[in-house]
């Protein structure tokens, strides 16, 4: 919940940095502030425009800093995001066919790097729809399997109470 709330406060920072951007761009006549509004309506500026124009001072060696923190953590952030899915890959293959992980990771690299060669996602958007689909199946299932044998959708009730050990007594740390 709490990067929830951070998420939602950073997006509408970045969105406030966005509109006073493009107001100040326009600052002057009218007919631009009017332009400026239609164009927001049509466009929307990237992260490393807003941190461009938002600190144009941020320069080192006549790039801007800002800029390039913006590249840097991006590359991070998928670098981080294809690590976890590699590994869910390999520790999914590995425990259900018991294959040897490096064998696995062997046969990923191929698939890898033909992804990384790729310079537009627009030819891989269908995928995204056959993984909600995938999705919506494994949920469906998920439900379907806890379901199954005439269980119901009842809490149970058996399960210990976070503030009480196994045994009924109180832990140590709490009492």
């Amino acid at each position: 919940i709490v990067f929830a709330i951070m998420a939602s406060h950073t997006m509408k920072l970045l969105a406030d940095a966005e509109k006073i951007i493009v107001k100040k761009k326009a600052k002057g006549t009218e007919e631009l502030l009017v332009a400026s509004e239609k164009y927001q309506q049509i466009s929307r500026l990237t992260f490393p425009e807003v941190m461009r124009n938002a600190f144009p001072n941020a320069t080192l060696y006549g790039n801007n800093v800002m800029v390039g923190g913006v590249y840097f953590l991006a590359v991070i952030s998928s670098i981080g995001i294809c690590l976890a899915y590699v590994l869910f890959i390999c520790s999914t293959l590995s425990d259900g066919f018991g294959l040897n992980t490096d064998y696995i990771l062997a046969g990923l690299i191929f698939p890898i790097v033909l992804l990384a060669l790729i310079q537009s996602f627009k030819y891989l958007a269908f995928t995204s729809i056959l993984g909600d689909v995938a999705l919506c199946a494994g949920l469906i299932g998920t439900v379907w399997g806890g379901l199954a044998d005439n269980r119901s959708l009842s809490w149970p009730t058996n399960i210990p109470s976070f503030n009480q050990a196994h045994d009924g007594s109180v832990p140590v740390g709490l009492a």
